[in-house]
């Protein structure tokens, strides 16, 4: 071959791999041919991306670093810069193959970014077209949506855009071009989806909210909580909060840290309202620490996002919100093994959460490829979660009313027990007492069975009668257990005292003493005590002994009224009681009125007490027994109205007759 044609040859070949090599190293910004009505088509693949640019750079400096290929390619849909907090910039070109100018709208799908600001070139230097995001007063905005929108017309032949970003959280851009008919009626529809899906949320929480106010059950005020601090955050990070913000109350822009602020508002309210709802406290303790201990991270990221950095708040929420999510998970599963009904929804919503809200998680931050269903996914995967923890919360509600309706049920058969040895109890009043000697009395209990307890005691060989009556603190079912057990603790100490010779002061002190020894112990531990009046009556002597451990005064009722009150030390307050004997003579003709404290506490619907001169008044005025009772019970009615009351009441009286037998007995 000739020498002449190898040189020729090889410097072509050494032009052709230069050139090559060139282009290699200086690659070129490809264009996008506008089409007539352009539909969400993608600038991505048409981006020269520059990011880590000093923020002083103008436009015309970074458009020299752009020529000179100083920039990437995205290959997927979405730029993803994820915690990168530096000023980035693309620049793309557009070609208009009409001979009219056309007009265009750009969008950016994800909505969480301060300031974009685009230029155009003309000539040699760039001018400001329009400025978008979040950091810019929505009233200076060309177009007001929820996401940024610029709005460009683009002269024939071929033009040069760059786009500056800026923004002190996470940033993902996803550049579109559509024209104005078809953007309006997509926004429209997502707008509608995101209506929607937000109003369900609030529906949901104004529903528990009800519950709430009906059951007074916590664990649904939690829950509101938490679907509220999810619809601040869902609406703030859809774009959708500072929009309403502008609308109802004429805010211009809405701050990083709000979002931040709501992030932490769901972690804190999930974790409250899972601890509640799985009762941690006795099911996992140790995983209760661990929540507690995220729900303060989320406290202390708060502070740091209000006073110190909402840079570093953002990348400490970020890997907060995943630790939560994972305690929020493990628990569940955990419990789900542990066959808890309720875990087994619970557990499900929050998988559902955490795929949302992982892959949005990790799209942010850059470990997944930036896609624009990635903006949606935690919207539709919380959406799924609020009617799966609506289920959980249900299935919660369904297992507590069937363990109360078995509460009640076993409840209803102590009751029936109870109230069967109450009805013992005060067949002992009917015993065989001789003529002289007459009672009557009434009980009224605030619930079904009251922890009032009264009985005699009947010693026709000793010529002599015992008369108790006793009030248990408080009504219901746990004093009217206590009652019964006082009633047959006071029985069995008379009769073995019976057996005894002493004097009936003494007598009467070791009785009570006796009952508040056997019940010391029990009083205790139900932090239950209390009261006992005991009387005892000599037939021959008509000498009445008297033991008021803690009880109301008693009334001897003759010509006129008397009252004898010593109260001592009230039954199992204390091992060692300090009590008291007091005697006095029932003459014929005489009465003592024992009553508990429900007859002078109760009040009328205007918040007045029965009057102990009211009581009194008609003690003295009743000719009779009867006629005493069915008067203070009337006198009772009129003063409370028929209305429920809030103590157990009960009175005995005890008359002494002058009649023949007397006169036998003496």
């Amino acid at each position: 071959m000739n020498p002449v044609t190898l040189i020729v040859l090889g410097l072509s070949l050494l032009g052709y791999f230069s050139a090559l090599a060139v282009a290699q190293a200086e690659p070129k910004l490809s264009s996008l041919t506008l089409v007539q009505e352009p539909r969400g088509v993608s600038l991505t693949p048409y981006l020269g991306i520059l990011y880590g640019v000093p923020s002083n750079l103008g436009p015309e400096e970074v458009y020299g670093r752009i020529r000179a290929g100083d920039f990437f390619r995205e290959r997927w849909e979405s730029v993803n810069f994820g915690l990168d907090f530096s000023t980035k910039w693309v620049a793309f070109q557009l070609t208009n193959p009409g001979p009219q100018p056309q007009s265009i709208l750009i969008e950016n799908n994800t909505t969480i970014i301060d300031r974009l600001e685009l230029f155009q070139k003309q000539g040699d230097r760039f001018a400001t077209l329009s400025v978008q995001g979040e950091a810019v007063p929505i009233s200076q905005r060309s177009i007001i949506s929820r996401q940024p929108v610029f709005s460009v017309v683009v002269p024939q032949g071929t033009q040069t855009y760059l786009l500056r970003i800026e923004a002190e959280n996470v940033v993902q851009l996803g550049l579109k071009v559509w024209n104005e008919k078809t953007f309006y009626q997509k926004n429209a529809l997502e707008l509608m989806t995101i209506s929607l899906l937000l109003g369900f949320h609030i529906v949901i929480a104004l529903y528990n909210f009800f519950l709430y106010v009906s059951v007074r059950d916590r664990m649904y005020l939690m829950y509101v909580a938490y679907v509220l601090s999810n619809v601040l955050y869902q609406s703030s990070a859809m774009g959708v909060l500072q929009y309403v913000n502008h609308v109802l109350f004429g805010w211009e822009t809405l701050s990083n840290w709000v979002m931040i602020l709501s992030v932490d508002g769901v972690i804190i309210t999930a974790l409250i309202f899972s601890h509640v709802f799985l009762l941690l406290n006795k099911q996992l303790p140790w995983m209760s620490r661990a929540m507690k201990a995220c729900g303060l991270i989320s406290c202390l990221n708060i502070v740091i996002n209000v006073f110190i950095s909402s840079q570093i708040a953002a990348v400490l929420c970020l890997f907060n919100s995943i630790l939560a999510v994972t305690l929020l998970i493990s628990s569940g599963i955990y419990l789900c093994w542990k066959r808890y009904q309720p875990a087994y929804f619970f557990t499900l919503a929050w998988i559902f959460y955490l795929t949302g809200a992982s892959t949005n998680i990790f799209s942010l931050i850059g470990i997944l490829p930036a896609f624009e269903i990635s903006n949606w996914v935690q919207l539709y995967g919380g959406s799924i979660e609020i009617v799966l923890l609506s289920l959980a919360v249900g299935s919660r509600m369904s297992q507590v009313q069937t363990r109360l309706t078995r509460a009640l049920t076993e409840q209803k058969q102590i009751e029936e027990v109870v109230r069967s040895a109450q009805y013992l109890r005060r067949r002992e009043l009917e015993t065989n007492l001789p003529d002289f000697l007459n009672y009557t009395y009434y009980s009224r209990a605030a619930e079904n069975i009251g922890g009032d307890w009264v009985g005699m005691v009947n010693c026709a060989q000793e010529k002599r009668l015992y008369v108790y009556l006793g009030d248990v603190m408080g009504h219901g079912l746990s004093p009217a257990l206590m009652s019964v057990i006082a009633a047959g603790a006071t029985r069995g100490a008379i009769c073995n005292s019976s057996h005894e010779i002493m004097d009936e002061p003494e007598r009467l002190l070791r009785i009570v003493q006796s009952i508040n020894e056997a019940l010391f112990d029990r009083c205790h531990e139900a932090n239950c005590f209390m009261s006992l009046a005991l009387i005892s009556l000599n037939w021959e002597t008509r000498e009445i002994c008297l033991v008021n451990a803690g009880h109301t005064p008693l009334l001897k009722i003759g010509e006129k009224i008397q009252s004898f009150l010593h109260p001592g030390s009230l039954i199992g307050m204390f091992k060692e009681p300090e009590l008291r004997v007091q005697t006095f003579i029932l003459n014929p003709g005489e009465s003592i009125f024992l009553y508990t404290d429900g007859l002078t506490e109760n009040t009328s619907p205007s918040g007045k007490p029965l009057r102990m001169r009211s009581i009194q008044k008609t003690l003295l005025a009743a000719s009779s027994l009867e006629e005493c009772r069915e008067s203070l019970v009337q006198l009772m009615n009129q003063e409370w109205s028929h209305q429920p009351v809030a103590d157990d009441t009960t009175f005995f009286i005890l008359r002494v007759e002058n009649t023949k037998e007397l006169a036998d007995a003496v």
